[in-house]
Parts: structure tokens; sequence; C-alpha cells
């Protein structure tokens, strides 16, 4: 079930205090309103009623699709005690940990589509590497949007400092070879925790995988 806390927070401008609806469990059945607001970006936006100043409050919070069958959990990297344990009553979940709005966002539209998300870091990592070559010295991230034309895989990707992302379609078949690679490495979840589904896994399994 969704879990709402009423908290005292600080305006990070005036400074002045008001009562915030903390959300620190979603169930996108229950309240399928939430998932929008996730989906939007706007989860966790905040509007302070004495000045008028608006930002974006980050705290902890999990995400669980019953009918999907997973659950993310959202913690601010490097807070102390941040770490999302996994109770032995959720191990046939998926269950997978991110760090900031627009990964768990990313991840609830990969599994919406029925896609493997660590066949999907795969498929990031080959584009990365390409708009990496072009961006020299400047950050690089993609985050997956939809499926397009033919099955393919439709990523955002954003260079530098530029808000304005660029679209890049994948080849269904970039994303089934991933998918094999996975196979071929009979590669097995470890169970318990929640996983962490990055680019550093990407690059661990695609280097064994070279090396195998």
């Amino acid at each position: 079930m969704s879990t709402f806390i009423k908290k005292d927070v600080a305006c990070p401008n005036c400074g002045s205090t008001k009562k915030l609806t903390i959300i620190s469990a979603v169930n996108s059945l229950e309240n399928p309103e939430l998932k929008e607001k996730i989906l939007k970006e706007s989860f966790f936006d905040f509007e302070c009623p004495s000045c008028n100043y608006r930002c974006s409050l980050m705290y902890p919070t999990i995400y669980h699709d019953p009918k999907k069958g997973f659950m993310v959990g959202l913690y601010r990297s490097g807070t102390k005690g941040s770490k999302v344990e996994a109770p032995a009553s959720i191990n046939a979940l998926t269950k997978r940990r991110v760090k900031d709005l627009a990964e768990l966002k990313e991840k609830i539209l990969i599994f919406d589509n029925n896609l493997d998300d660590i066949a999907v870091e795969m498929v990031k990592n080959a584009i990365l590497e390409v708009f990496k070559k072009s961006y020299e010295n400047e950050s690089v991230k993609a985050y997956f949007t939809k499926t397009g034309e033919n099955g393919g895989l439709e990523f955002a990707i954003f260079c530098g400092k530029n808000k304005t992302p660029q679209y890049h379609l994948s080849k269904r078949e970039v994303y089934d070879n991933c998918c094999e690679i996975l196979r071929s490495l009979n590669y097995k979840e470890p169970s318990g925790d929640f996983l962490r589904v990055g680019p550093t896994l990407a690059n661990e399994l695609l280097t064994k995988y070279k090396n195998n």
C-alpha cells in the first residue's frame, strides 16, 4: 500500500516551515495518480506558501507495481542509512534501486514495455560510446523513453549542459542481441537486496562476454 507521512519541512529559500506530505511508498494500482506524477517528473515538486519559491525536494521512497511484479527503491546516493533493504516477503519481485527521479521514471517505462532493464543498459552502453566520442569532456546521459517503429527502443540523450534532449532510435535487433548475451552468460541476479542496474553492471557483463 502507499504510505503518506506528514513532516515539517523548512523552505530552502526563506526558511519558513510548512507541513509536507512525504510519500515513502507508492503502490501504482492503489494510486495511479502518483505514478503519473513520477512520469511527469513532478513527484518531488515543492512550493513555499510564504515566498512562492519552487524546487524539487527529493527523499527516499519505494515504488511498487504489483501487477508487473517489480519494486524500485529510490534513495539519495551517499546518504547515511539510505540503503534500501529487501524483506524476505518480497523476494519473488524484481527489485531495483535508483538514485534520482529520472532513473525511477526510466525503470517504470522499461518494465511497462516488458523489457529487460539489464539488456536496455547494455544497449545504452553502445549508444553512449558513440555520443561520447562526439562530445569530448562533456557528460552524456541516456534514458529509455518508449518502444518505437518495429519494436525499436527510443532513448533521450542529454549532452553536456544542454537540457534539450536528442532522440535516438535503436533497432530492436540490438536489444535482442543483448538479451542473447545475457543468456549466453547464464546471468543470474543476486537474491536479496535491491539491485543497482546501471552502466557499471552493463560494462562488467559486456567485458565478461568479450573475454569468454
